[in-house]
């Protein structure tokens, strides 16, 4: 699937189960980023974003520098 700017992404994301997780993800992340996201840590929230989602609630997700090799991702 594409988003509206042209990246691929991981379809998951629009499946009921990730929609009704997807703010207290959100917030997960910025927990353990101590606070901090920014475009310069892409790569980590991506890491932080698909552990959670495996290891909290069995959900198996793609990254979008994955998806998207050509493009990089700060």
């Amino acid at each position: 699937m594409e988003n509206k700017r042209g990246y691929k992404y991981d379809p998951v994301e629009d499946t009921p189960e990730y929609q009704a997780i997807k703010d207290e993800l959100e917030a997960k992340i910025l927990e353990r980023m101590g606070g901090q996201i920014t475009r310069g840590n892409a790569y980590m929230y991506a890491q932080i974003k698909k552990e959670i989602l495996k290891e909290e609630y069995g959900i198996d997700w793609t990254p979008p520098h994955v998806l998207n090799p050509r493009i990089k991702f700060n």
